[in-house]
């Protein structure tokens, strides 16, 4: 219900995780996930394409959190963007050559 009428063609969800940021917003990933989740169906419903985003790299990857976004948002993307930076360069092509 966010999304319908507003005219977007296009849904980002970046993946990664703020235990502290979460936890000043009242929620955890549990919770952001299965809000993403929604999201992303809603997106989909209403045709827009979706881009799952992962540009932080391992630095910034505090716990097994970071992972659980990660691994929750790309297999429901149409599309992977993520930087070489990020650790990731080895898995993603893999996973977005599946789509």
């Amino acid at each position: 219900k966010d999304l319908a009428g507003k005219g977007y063609k296009t849904l980002v969800v970046t993946a990664g995780t703020s235990g502290k940021g979460m936890g000043a917003a009242g929620t955890d990933i549990d919770k952001e996930i299965k809000r993403c989740e929604a999201l992303i169906k809603e997106a989909k419903k209403l045709g827009m394409t979706v881009i799952g985003a992962q540009v932080e790299g391992m630095a910034r990857r505090t716990d097994a959190s970071d992972m659980k976004s990660i691994k929750a948002v790309m297999p429901l993307s149409d599309y992977i963007l993520t930087a070489t930076k990020t650790g990731f360069s080895q898995s993603m092509p893999k996973n977005s050559a599946k789509r």
